[in-house]
Formats: C-alpha cells, sequence, structure tokens
C-alpha cells in the first residue's frame, strides 16, 4: 500500500531530521577534491573536446604533409618527373603576380 500525502509529509519531517542531526554531529562534510569533476556530463564534454581538437591538429598535419610530399608525374616524354604539390592558393597568388 503506498502511503498518502500526509504519510509522506510525516516520512520527509523524519528524513530531514536525520539529515540535521547528522550534520549536528558533524558526518556530512564538503566532499574531497579528488580530481573528478562534479558534473560527470560536463567532464565528457570537455574529455569530447580536446579528442576533437587533437583529431584536427592531426587531420591539419596530415594535409600539411601532403602538401609537401613529392609526387611523380609522367611529362609527355614519357619520362618520369618528380614534384611537390601546392595548393591552389598558392597557384593563384603566382598567376595573379604574373599578371
Amino acid at each position: 500500500m503506498h502511503p498518502t500525502f500526509e504519510g509522506w509529509e510525516i516520512m520527509g519531517e523524519i528524513y530531514k531530521g536525520d539529515i540535521l542531526e547528522a550534520d549536528a554531529q558533524g558526518w556530512i562534510v564538503a566532499p574531497v577534491e579528488n580530481g573528478i569533476m562534479d558534473d560527470g556530463d560536463a567532464e565528457r564534454d570537455l574529455e569530447e573536446a580536446e579528442k576533437a581538437q587533437k583529431e584536427k591538429a592531426k587531420a591539419i598535419e596530415e594535409a600539411k604533409a601532403q602538401e609537401k610530399k613529392p609526387q611523380e608525374l609522367k611529362t609527355d616524354d614519357g619520362k618520369t618527373k618528380t614534384t611537390t604539390t601546392t595548393t591552389t592558393k598558392t597557384r593563384r597568388s603566382r598567376r595573379s603576380r604574373v599578371m
């Protein structure tokens, strides 16, 4: 059988009295700083943001490495020529200076 509103009120008063008594005896203290954030979701969000930042930095480094990576190209006479790739922005800036 479930308690009535009055029953819930009586139980609440008993819990409140016990909590106040425990506090008066010094049993209730502030949590110890243990390096774990109070809000588990905030900690998870922070970890995910750090992970995303590392992945972005890795992708940028890989893109830079790919730009500098020599590539072999076949010329019209059938010979192989090694060159480095350039970005579109670099090609455009070179063109605009020539014009």
